[in-house]
């Protein structure tokens, strides 16, 4: 085992709750300010969609007719449909993870905005 598996045993569970702030904290953020014209409507549903990101942070902060009505924020991961082609050699396949986010309303906020911070 030797000398970090010392360091790091003893403390594992304040380390591993301190791991995920510490990579969010070194991540280069990216910023969007969402308003009115972003919404998109889909049948019932009205939402906001930010298309892809890594999904090491993801915080948001909606103000005025965006915070009143938001019902529901969602992150999921993209669905990858890959080709199937035998071939004499096998690759492996490298699936990359990717994540989108929506925020869903019960109305269509007139007023206000929404800004992201996200990786």
């Amino acid at each position: 085992l030797g000398i970090p598996s010392l360091i790091y045993f003893p403390f594992k569970k304040k380390w591993d709750s301190k791991f995920p702030d510490y990579q969010a904290w070194w991540a280069r953020k990216r910023y969007a300010k969402f308003t009115q014209k972003d919404i998109k409507k889909e049948g019932d549903s009205i939402y906001i969609e930010l298309p892809i990101f890594s999904n090491v942070i993801c915080d948001f902060k909606a103000t005025k007719d965006f915070s009143k009505h938001l019902r529901e924020f969602e992150i999921r991961e993209h669905n990858f449909k890959y080709l199937r082609v035998k071939r004499k050699k096998s690759r492996k396949i490298q699936n990359e993870i990717l994540w989108y986010a929506r925020w869903y309303f019960d109305k269509e906020p007139k007023e206000g905005f929404l800004e992201v911070v996200f990786k």
